[in-house]
């Protein structure tokens, strides 16, 4: 009964914390000397290879219109009466 309303924030949190885990990977990477995508934007930033940056970036706000697009479904399936094609 209450866990349907529970979930939405919940749900909301889970979204915004893919964009926080997104950019503490850079950060990460960096600080530990690690190698993957982080490390890469930063050489590559370093390097001034545009071509590199843009792939990156777009490569982070594609996951992250994605994983906010998960989580706006997952309200209609969580609450029904949360429907942006229905008009009150």
């Amino acid at each position: 009964h209450v866990l349907r309303n529970a979930l939405i924030p919940i749900t909301t949190v889970g979204g915004i914390t893919v964009a926080g885990l997104l950019a503490g990977g850079v950060v990460v990477e960096n600080a530990f000397g690690l190698g993957g995508l982080g490390s890469l934007l930063v050489t590559s930033i370093q390097a001034k290879d545009y071509a590199v940056v843009q792939i990156i970036a777009l490569l982070f706000v594609a996951t992250f219109v994605i994983v906010n697009t998960v989580v706006d479904l997952t309200y209609v399936a969580i609450d029904p009466r949360v429907r942006p094609w229905e008009s009150a």
